[in-house]
Formats: structure tokens, C-alpha cells, sequence
């Protein structure tokens, strides 16, 4: 099922390999700093760096590269030739590309985006959205072969990779007015006392065995009404009751 367009998913993709080949002119006393500057899109942080002019300069314009992963490509051939780590990025995005595109996802490369963690040694990655007032990251995460080779693994045969997302996150996507189409609103499952909780999960597995997507609450709730404000809140299109 295609995204709907109210929340217009975009996936920002990096490489950190690629990052660091960019850097790899700068003096390595610096280069950590410079790193931090362009991963925080902050201008006056790279103005103030100890580096010359036209090194300042370039990293202004390495702040700004980004978006159409084609032209982004292109750029970074220009700044670093040939390499086979933009090869590998460009590999990458080519398999992604017709998903994404049958998704409604948009792609951006960004060469200069690296999440908070320093754990990542390959390509990263951000699913973002449009929130009721501001960007909303849903998603994210990265390859990180180095790190699973600290723990023994050889350095040629050591790989991992791994995302996390944020469920809450996503639920108040989806619960935006406009952001669902109301046939797709699930059934709120809820039940009055604990001991009710196993007919419940037979009920709600019930539902979904229907093709009818389902939800259940969480914990027992004292009455019918409180259940039906629950539903509500959810945007549910209706309430499994079960006293």
C-alpha cells in the first residue's frame, strides 16, 4: 500500500565511509570537528574551524549537497573520482529506488547527515515525515560492520545492520485528520477486568484473521463509556466490547 501523501515520507540516506573520504584532506586534529559541524548543518561552527579559506569554502558547499541521490552522485564523483565506496552508495540507492518509488517515499542523499550515535561505518539511514507542525523522524539506522567486529567476528566476515522506529510517533501520524483513509481505521479491543484480557486476545485475533485491522487496549478499562472515549481518541472506526 502506497503512503498517503498528507505526511510525505522522505528517506534521507548517508554513508559514513563517504563522510570520512571527504574529510580526508583536512588535518586530522580537525577533522572530528568538521565532521560535527556538517552533520549539524551549522555554518558558523565550520567558519570558525582553523582551516584555511578555500577548505572552509569547500565544506560550506559540502554543507549544502544534498537531495536528488543523481545529481548528489555526481557531485561527490566530482570531489572524490572514482571510489567504490560511492559505487557501493550508488548500488545501494539503485535497489531501494523502485520501492521507494511504488511507496510514495522520497529520496534525498545526504552526504553530510549522520545520526547522534557514533556507531555506524557504512551507509545511515532516516525515514522522516511531515508532522502537524514540523518534521517527525519515524525511523533510522545503519550499517555497522566494525562494531560487530569488536566482539570477534573477522574483519572480512564481520557485518551488521540494524534500524529502530518510534511507534508513537507513528500512531500520531496516522491519527492526523486526513492522514488515514477512514475504511482503514482499526477496531479498539477493549475489556472491563483483567481476567477478560485472554478473551480479548481471542478477539482481536479473530478480527484480524477477517482481514480486519485491530488494536487492543492495553490494560482493563472500568466501563463501556471510558472505552468508547478511549476509541475515539484512537480514531477507531468502532469498539469490541467485552465487560
Amino acid at each position: 500500500m502506497a503512503c498517503r501523501p498528507a505526511i510525505k515520507p522522505r528517506l534521507l540516506v548517508g554513508h559514513h565511509g563517504v563522510l570520512s573520504a571527504l574529510l580526508d584532506d583536512l588535518p586530522a586534529a580537525h577533522r572530528s570537528s568538521a565532521r560535527q559541524a556538517l552533520s549539524g548543518f551549522d555554518p558558523l561552527a565550520i567558519a570558525r574551524l582553523p582551516l584555511s579559506q578555500v577548505q572552509i569554502d569547500r565544506l560550506q558547499e559540502l554543507m549544502r549537497l544534498r537531495g536528488e541521490p543523481a545529481a548528489v552522485l555526481t557531485e561527490l564523483r566530482r570531489h572524490l573520482g572514482e571510489s567504490p565506496l560511492i559505487d557501493e552508495l550508488a548500488g545501494s540507492l539503485e535497489i531501494v529506488a523502485p520501492t521507494a518509488a511504488r511507496l510514495g517515499i522520497g529520496l534525498q542523499l545526504d552526504p553530510s547527515f549522520q545520526p547522534h550515535f557514533d556507531l555506524y561505518d557504512g551507509i545511515v539511514l532516516k525515514l522522516v515525515c511531515l508532522g502537524a507542525e514540523a518534521p517527525v523522524e519515524i525511523a533510522s539506522g545503519g550499517r555497522y560492520d566494525a562494531l560487530v567486529g569488536r566482539f570477534g567476528a573477522e574483519t572480512t566476515e564481520a557485518a551488521g545492520v540494524g534500524f529502530g522506529f518510534s511507534i508513537e510517533d507513528i500512531r500520531d501520524l496516522l491519527l492526523r485528520p486526513g492522514a488515514r483513509d477512514p475504511a482503514s481505521r482499526p477496531v479498539l479491543v477493549a475489556y472491563g477486568q483483567s481476567s477478560s484480557l485472554a478473551a480479548a486476545l481471542e478477539a482481536l485475533s479473530g478480527l484480524h484473521g477477517q482481514g480486519q485491522s485491530a488494536e487492543l487496549l492495553p490494560d482493563a478499562c472500568p466501563s463501556r463509556d471510558e472505552a468508547e472515549a478511549a476509541a475515539q481518541r484512537r480514531g477507531c472506526s468502532a469498539l469490541e466490547w467485552l465487560p
